[in-house]
């Protein structure tokens, strides 16, 4: 169990800078720049502190998760999944390029990017929650 509450520490700490450096994008400014430094420290704090001292409830959770992923099927479904996904989203990108170039867009900000990206990231981990739950 010690292990996975690490696991759930070092995911949470690199989700956190993840996600704060992706929004940070998306406001137009550059990644960690902010004026209230305390401000992100203050958050980090909270977060690893309600991640430390979760319920070991969510632990055991989390521990019967991982025999769910371990399960072949799950890890088959979720395989052929992600190759489809990645090969939809290999065809649609030049379309929605052709159909931005026909609408006047000659240029993509980084936060036009960081949206769309932040989108498609949601989308696919909602799709494989559902594949999840159904197996």
């Amino acid at each position: 169990m010690k292990r996975y509450s690490i696991h759930r520490i070092i995911s949470t700490i690199l989700l956190m800078v993840y996600v704060v450096s992706v929004l940070s994008i998306m406001k137009g400014k550059k990644p960690f720049e902010t004026n209230n430094f305390l401000e992100f420290i203050l958050i980090g704090v909270i977060v690893v502190s309600i991640t430390v001292f979760g319920s070991k409830d969510t632990i055991k959770k989390q521990f019967k998760e991982d025999k769910v992923e371990k399960d072949e099927r799950y890890l088959k479904n979720r395989n052929i999944f992600s190759y489809y996904f990645i090969i939809f989203l290999g065809l649609s990108i030049p379309l929605v390029l052709v159909f931005a170039s026909f609408s006047g867009m000659e240029q993509l900000s980084l936060s036009i990017i960081a949206t769309i990206f932040f989108i498609i990231a949601i989308i696919y981990m909602v799709a494989i929650e559902v594949i999840k739950r159904r197996f």
